[in-house]
């Protein structure tokens, strides 16, 4: 949170510094010092895939512990638990 109102703080900023340098000098190019500004991704939003992926690891942390059960380690390491969900 504290990185995207950085982020648009330092835009806004960048505007500001835009129109000073075009106010003084109509031709210079900015394109040399703007900041690219990004598109959405468009794929990977906070929508249906989102929740899908989401599933599918909660999904593996689930088998994950299924596992260390199974095999009767008793742990309480959620790391070691997280490493072996992504192998699933």
């Amino acid at each position: 949170m504290d990185n995207r109102q950085e982020a648009e703080r330092l835009g806004e900023q960048m505007m500001h510094v835009e129109a000073v340098i075009k106010m003084l000098d109509s031709g210079y190019n900015l394109n040399r010092i703007a900041v690219k500004r990004r598109q959405a991704n468009r794929w990977f939003k906070r929508g249906t895939l989102y929740r899908k992926a989401l599933d599918v690891l909660r999904t593996a942390t689930d088998i994950a512990w299924a596992v260390m059960a199974a095999a009767d380690v008793k742990t309480d390491d959620k790391r070691a638990v997280q490493i072996l969900g992504q192998g699933i």
